[in-house]
């Protein structure tokens, strides 16, 4: 099966459980990933570019990352 191919089956998996807004894209990848007993490593070839914008996205709206894109700027 090529890699494209796993990436779309993969997202697909992880965008059904997620659209029921039953859970997050951080919190279905890693249940996935303990259910099936995989490390972080087996599983990165397994997100595409498209899902890493989103769990990106989710990580910046639940601030366990800063938004790059953003610049500080002091109040005055």
């Amino acid at each position: 099966m090529a890699q494209g191919n796993k990436q779309q089956v993969f997202q697909s998996l992880i965008e059904s459980k997620v659209t029921d807004g039953l859970s997050t894209y951080i919190d279905t990848i890693t249940e996935y990933m303990v259910d099936n007993d995989l490390e972080a490593k087996q599983l990165s070839k397994l997100i595409s570019p498209t899902l890493q914008e989103k769990i990106k996205i989710e990580a910046i709206k639940l601030r366990l990352i800063d938004n790059e894109d953003s610049v500080s700027v002091l109040p005055m």
